[in-house]
């Protein structure tokens, strides 16, 4: 992907742990780098394990860091990050601020003929091991405009609320 910009960004990366592999793009043309495990963990099912990368990462100016579950760990083993996505203000760089990714493993649901759950069924711990690919990492633009309060719903015609266009 060609960056259009004029002027390089540069993001600064420290290896609080000289194990810590530096993040990297897995093709050309991706727009997130690749996360590693700094060490070897289990993921239990319906549970929430914090992994460690090493890592403390200080995005350009005006951007923030944002972190993803990765597609294959999310449809193939149901591991996704608990809040789906983790935001990394441009001020966590310091010393005590090391990048770790929260996974929850989901217990898959079983349903019966109505489609009604009848047991949740948990899995067998996911075993990450030192250097796996744990999670994407994309720099976003900031964007913070000025707030202001109105006297009611900014827009009158309603769509109907969440959920009203169908599934």
């Amino acid at each position: 992907m060609k960056n259009n910009n004029t002027k390089s960004l540069t993001a600064k990366i420290w290896k609080k742990d000289p194990r810590a592999i530096l993040p990297a793009l897995s093709e050309p043309g991706s727009v997130g780098y690749d996360i590693y495990a700094l060490e070897d963990i289990k993921v239990f099912s319906g549970s929430t394990t914090y992994i460690r990368t090493g890592l403390v990462i200080q995005p350009p100016d005006g951007y923030f860091i944002s972190i993803r579950s990765r597609s294959g760990l999310a449809t193939r083993r149901l591991v996704v990050i608990p809040q789906g996505v983790g935001t990394i203000d441009p001020s966590f760089c310091g010393e005590e601020d090391e990048l770790l990714v929260a996974f929850t493993m989901l217990p898959t649901i079983l349903m019966d003929a109505n489609g009604i759950s009848t047991l949740a069924k948990f899995q067998s711990p996911l075993e990450i091991h030192a250097g796996d690919r744990i999670a994407q990492m994309l720099f976003e633009k900031a964007c913070l405009p000025k707030l202001l309060e109105v006297e009611g719903p900014p827009d009158q015609n309603s769509r109907g609320g969440f959920g009203s266009t169908g599934i």
